[in-house]
């Protein structure tokens, strides 16, 4: 079984404070370059206009042998089996997301939230291993925000968390039309905006 532990990055929405802004990283940055970058205060564009910025990155993770960044403002998951390149040769998973937060990982199914459409995107590594095909999209509660997805290895199921509403949705990949199998009203966060979580096997 699996405990579910619940943020840390939890705090009131009405107190959330506004980053001060930093430089964004030149195109021709490797990854080594950017790790320090920061975020710019506008979340809808990216101001240099060049996608081989990082623009507000959220989640960084090696899963099957690649590399991905979540880059929220820019709307895009990226990936790459070399992280030590440009960030403008790296490829994209997704480049059209609504501020996506984290990327996840289980029985050959990538889920990577799209925050304000509220949906969990699923994916699957295409048969030439060097690209992916996009399966199917759930739609979850409207507002919701969900900001993190972890696979569950114990019910080989994805739990997302709703940063909005305080709550944890199941999405099973595995069934023929992906659907939400059950969800989890975490009723002790009095209402916080809750950011991530994470899962502790036993």
């Amino acid at each position: 079984s699996a405990l579910i532990a619940v943020v840390i990055a939890a705090y009131s929405f009405a107190g959330i404070a506004q980053a001060k802004p930093k430089a964004l990283s030149p195109a021709g940055s490797s990854l080594s370059e950017i790790i320090s970058s920061g975020v710019s205060p506008n979340p809808l564009i990216n101001p240099s206009g060049q996608l081989g910025n990082l623009y507000s990155p959220t989640y960084m993770v090696f899963l099957e042998g690649k590399w991905f960044i979540v880059d929220c403002w820019n709307n895009r998951v990226l990936w790459t089996a070399n992280p030590n390149q440009p960030i403008v040769k790296w490829a994209i998973l997704d480049d059209q997301l609504g501020h996506p937060h984290s990327i996840a990982y289980g029985d050959g199914v990538f889920a990577v939230e799209d925050t304000e459409g509220a949906k969990l995107n699923l994916y699957k590594l295409a048969d030439d291993q060097n690209s992916f095909i996009k399966i199917d999209s759930v739609e979850l509660p409207f507002g919701s925000r969900p900001h993190r997805t972890v696979f569950d290895g114990s019910t080989k199921t994805f739990l997302t968390l709703g940063s909005m509403n305080q709550t944890l949705y199941r999405v099973d990949a595995k069934l023929a039309e992906p659907q939400i199998t059950d969800f989890y009203r975490l009723g002790f966060l009095n209402g916080n905006y809750a950011r991530s979580f994470t899962l502790v096997q036993d």
